[in-house]
C-alpha cells in the first residue's frame, strides 16, 4: 500500500470506506477470540484432531493476527487522508 501511495495510486474513496468497514468487523472478532478461532476449533473437532488449537489460535491471533489487522487500518486510514 506503502509503495502504491508513493507512486500517487490511491483507490476510490469508496473503496478505502468498505476495507475500513470489513477490517474493523474483522479486528473486533479477532481481539473477542471470534470467527478464526470458533473456525479453526470447529474444523479440528470435525476431522478428530487432537490437541488445544483454541488456547494456540487464540494467542496467535491476540499477538500477531490483531497487530497485523490494526497496521492495516492505519495505511488504509493513511491512504483516506491522502489528497
Amino acid at each position: 500500500m506503502k509503495a502504491a501511495r508513493a507512486k500517487g495510486l490511491v483507490p476510490p474513496g469508496f473503496l478505502i470506506d468498505k476495507a475500513i468497514n470489513q477490517l474493523s468487523i474483522s479486528l473486533k472478532n479477532t481481539q473477542q477470540g471470534g470467527t478464526i478461532v470458533d473456525s479453526l476449533v470447529r474444523r479440528t473437532k470435525e476431522k478428530g484432531i487432537a490437541g488445544d488449537w483454541e488456547a494456540r489460535a487464540r494467542k496467535i491471533g491476540t499477538a500477531q493476527v490483531v497487530p497485523a489487522l490494526q497496521r492495516q487500518l492505519a495505511e488504509l486510514d493513511n491512504r483516506q487522508s491522502t489528497p
